[in-house]
């Protein structure tokens, strides 16, 4: 979209953090550690729990394989696998929002972002890609909320701010943009730090004002 005459394409921007937060999942975060119960023989005993929680989590990192090279159909089926094994697998529901949304299933996406926040309230990335996939869906007003939440939850989500504050002009609330453009090039964003230095930007970068964010939607 655009604001005066310079274009902003969201998707082209949060796509890239997306994807590296899709990648970046630490296998330690996948893999629980095992409770052992050391017998005679040194035998180490899982319970079932542990034995699910491993097989969840294999399909999980085959999923993310498959992601990695674009084969989504194939990982949304890894994923779901995952899934049945385990129904509180919240990375299993975030990836497979994740897939979803990158066949252009935002119905999908947000069903299994809901899930995944569901089971875990702080998952700041879910809220973040969540509010990704509402953008695409035309629904501003989700999306704002979605990213005031992942910044709540990561005071420095340098990309919650810039991408709430690109809806912030969308909607024609130049001023809110212009506070989060501010945040998010003082948290590192060189887009928004570009931006406020060129010729379009240069009213934001004097501003003084401050802005409270009330009743954005009417």
């Amino acid at each position: 979209f655009r604001c005066g005459d310079s274009e902003f394409l969201i998707m082209k921007t949060s796509k890239v953090t997306i994807i590296a937060f899709f990648f970046l999942i630490q296998i330690g975060e996948l893999i629980l550690p095992l409770s052992k119960s050391t017998l005679a023989n040194n035998i180490v005993v899982i319970t079932n729990k542990e034995r699910n929680a491993l097989s969840a989590n294999s399909y999980v990192k085959e999923g993310i394989k498959k992601g990695k090279y674009g084969n989504y159909k194939e990982a949304i089926h890894a994923f779901s696998q995952a899934i049945l094994i385990d129904e509180f697998h919240s990375i299993a529901y975030y990836n497979r929002g994740f897939a979803r949304m990158n066949l252009n299933d935002y119905e999908g996406a947000i069903s299994d972002y809901d899930k995944a926040i569901e089971i875990n309230p702080e998952y700041a990335i879910a809220y973040f890609n969540r509010g990704v996939t509402r953008y695409h869906l035309d629904d501003f007003e989700g999306a704002v909320s979605d990213y005031t939440k992942s910044i709540e939850i990561n005071v420095d989500d340098a990309d919650g701010y810039l991408n709430r504050g690109l809806i912030y002009f969308k909607i024609g609330n130049d001023k809110f943009a212009c506070q989060d453009f501010k945040k998010a090039a003082s948290l590192g964003n060189q887009f928004s730090a570009s931006w406020l230095k060129s010729d379009k930007g240069k009213w934001c970068l004097s501003s003084t004002s401050d802005v409270k964010k009330v009743l954005l939607f009417n």
